[in-house]
């Protein structure tokens, strides 16, 4: 695993793209950037061993290089009908396809907003949502409630913030703090900040929930959160 060191060099970096610099980094960079990240891909195979359909679809939108893929493969690889992986990024599914040869998993370069889907158990936006414009959002939650069979779930993780300011801040310090631990420098930090900004943007948990349960999903369960990112499971009844 190559480390990331992007926003060490001297060279200024632009707006934060997935590319083939960043995929050469990324299982690192996301690991140091996002804390609780192991943590839902141990959620994703244990929901996928447990609430997927057998013969149904499981559809990761945004896959990056695959993580979330191969979790839910651990857990329904005896129930699951197909599963694809679908990311935006061409390097990245280039990178996952030489990393994973998984029987019956499959990965495309597509949009997640209009990738087709259908006859899904499971669908997987793990911290996807966050860096789709914004008057997308719901159209896209929409989509995948249709696609999921009754009983299938929707699992969301997103960086968020809170609609307290002195709860945002905290958080928001703690972060920072979680990524000089990881031995990101002061300047690494600002300037991955500001390549991010008018790139992720995050939205308050209640806006999350009313999005979720406007699309049709009940229940809704936040069962993650760790600092600024959380993650909820809808149910299609």
């Amino acid at each position: 695993m190559s480390r990331d060191q992007i926003y060490a060099r001297n060279e200024p970096e632009g707006r934060f793209e997935f590319s083939e610099k960043v995929v050469t980094v990324f299982e690192d960079m996301i690991r140091r950037s996002v804390p609780g990240y192991g943590l839902t891909l141990t959620a994703i195979e244990a929901i996928a061993g447990r609430e997927v359909p057998p013969g149904t679809r499981i559809y990761d939108l945004g896959c990056s290089l695959g993580a979330g893929v191969e979790a839910a493969w651990q857990g329904a690889r005896d129930r699951a009908g197909e599963i694809h992986g679908v990311d935006s990024s061409p390097a990245m599914v280039k990178r996952a396809r030489e990393l994973l040869d998984l029987p019956g998993v499959a990965f495309h370069q597509g949009d997640a907003t209009t990738w087709p889907l259908e006859k899904a158990g499971l669908i997987i936006l793990n911290f996807t949502l966050q860096f789709i414009p914004l008057d997308e959002r719901a159209g896209l939650l929409q989509r995948c409630h249709e696609a999921l069979v009754p009983g299938g779930v929707l699992f969301l993780s997103e960086k968020f913030v809170s609609s307290d300011p002195a709860a945002e801040d905290w958080l928001r310090e703690l972060h920072w703090q979680f990524k000089r631990q990881q031995g990101y420098s002061e300047l690494e930090i600002a300037r991955k900040r500001d390549s991010l900004e008018d790139v992720l943007l995050p939205e308050t948990p209640e806006v999350h929930l009313a999005r979720l349960r406007a699309a049709g999903f009940q229940p809704v369960t936040q069962v993650l959160q760790c600092l600024n990112f959380a993650s909820w499971v809808g149910r299609k009844q």
